[in-house]
């Protein structure tokens, strides 16, 4: 069977994501175009869907629909003990199964819920301290002034990273993200507090500097199962690493703006029930991150031919699942623009699914329902000054300002 026609007018490009998010757009096409196509950078063709059952089944058959099996490089100088070695990261999320299931198991036995829950007063301390950071100045950016500090710190303290270098690190994740936070240059090694035995091993890239940080120190953590550090490698130290800092640390980021907006609205409601709210607080923790989204869109590599709706779709071309459509599609979710804080159920797919769902689902959730915790319980009034301001991308969801005043 040959693709069908389709019309040359490009769906969610860059600039649908201009004025916000396309949730518009996205019903339009569920109910006409459930499958498109649209034309890459490189010129080559990516097929789109839109719709939350053919999403789910996607991110399901992961020898179906594969990630393309690449290497991160992130070897950016040389600079600083004169050596030409390239370094190479490889991350989990490009390996294909069974390889990525095996490699998976032993990440996930790093982060089980037990030693998640481990962590959850040291966040709990965490957000209380930035929370109430936040009142005593009134008047605040919610992402520079609180969600971006707050999720970097967090991000180090479960890694063991030392405080003197908590700020590279969230410029690093920043950068890495390729979003527009103000004052994100990395910086040299130089900056870092760093021991001995890492000095002599980094060759100056910033992320490679940042995994010797976490090499030297997270063996050191107790909320890391005792048989992970016991057996872990050094790739599993690195993507451990490269998770935490760069996904974990923008994703949090967003997911705690996302709070402020969503509570906001409910703030009278939600101050005037607060036990409710804190007894149900992973319902809400929930809602908030299936309104977040933090990552709009993920890409798979067909391993067989399939077919959409009618269209046929071939071995090895690209296909983008949409998140954002899957989260707010009316035929899963009632009233999905609607923030429902205890809505049950509540199957988003914001840390997508199957084998390749992400590892640090449960540590995102415990994480979010303490900041919404310490807003509900420090604060006693909650304003936004202003609409929030966000980053215009067709990848992943993320603000640059949010003014607010806080009581």
């Amino acid at each position: 069977m040959e693709h069908p026609l389709v019309d040359d007018v490009e769906e969610l490009g860059f600039d649908a994501f201009c004025e916000g998010l396309p949730l518009d757009d996205l019903d339009r096409l569920r109910g006409n175009k459930p499958v498109f196509r649209t034309t890459l950078a490189d010129g080559t063709t990516a097929w789109n869907l839109v719709r939350y059952d053919d999403i789910a089944t996607v991110l399901a058959a992961s020898r179906h629909y594969s990630v393309a099996p690449v290497v991160v490089d992130l070897d950016q100088s040389a600079e600083s003990d004169g050596s030409t070695e390239r370094w190479e990261l490889r991350a989990a999320m490009a390996l294909n199964a069974p390889t990525h299931g095996l490699h998976k198991q032993r990440l996930a036995s790093a982060v089980k819920r037990d030693r998640v829950e481990a962590f959850r007063t040291v966040v709990r301390d965490i957000a209380t301290r930035f929370a109430r950071s936040c009142k005593q100045k009134r008047r605040a950016d919610a992402v520079e002034d609180f969600a971006a500090p707050l999720a970097a710190e967090i991000a180090c303290s479960y890694l063991g990273i030392a405080p003197a270098n908590r700020d590279y690190v969230r410029r690093l994740s920043a950068n890495f993200m390729g979003d527009s936070l103000p004052d994100v240059a990395i910086g040299s090694h130089r900056d870092l507090e760093l021991g001995a035995c890492a000095l002599n091993a980094v060759c100056g890239s910033p992320m490679r500097a940042t995994t010797e940080l976490v090499y030297e120190s997270w063996r050191k953590v107790p909320w890391l199962a005792p048989e992970f550090v016991a057996h872990a490698g050094r790739w599993e130290i690195e993507e451990l690493a490269l998770q935490t800092i760069t996904a974990g640390v923008a994703g949090l980021r967003n997911c705690i703006v996302t709070a402020i907006v969503c509570v906001a609205a409910q703030w009278e409601i939600a101050k005037s029930d607060t036990s409710t709210w804190l007894s149900r607080q992973s319902k809400v923790a929930d809602e908030v991150i299936r309104h977040a989204t933090p990552l709009l869109r993920v890409r798979r590599i067909l391993a067989t031919d399939a077919v959409w709706h009618g269209t046929t779709i071939r071995a090895g071309e690209t296909l983008f699942a949409w998140l954002l459509g899957a989260n707010f599609d009316p035929d899963t979710f009632s009233d999905p623009r609607g923030f429902q804080p205890f809505r049950t159920p509540n199957p988003h797919l914001s840390f997508t699914g199957g084998a390749h769902a992400c590892l640090g689902a449960p540590l995102a959730r415990m994480e979010v329902e303490e900041v919404i915790r310490a807003m509900l319980l420090e604060w006693t009034g909650l304003t936004l000054d202003a609409p929030p301001v966000r980053f215009t991308s067709n990848i992943v969801n993320e603000y640059v300002h949010l003014p607010i005043r806080v009581s």
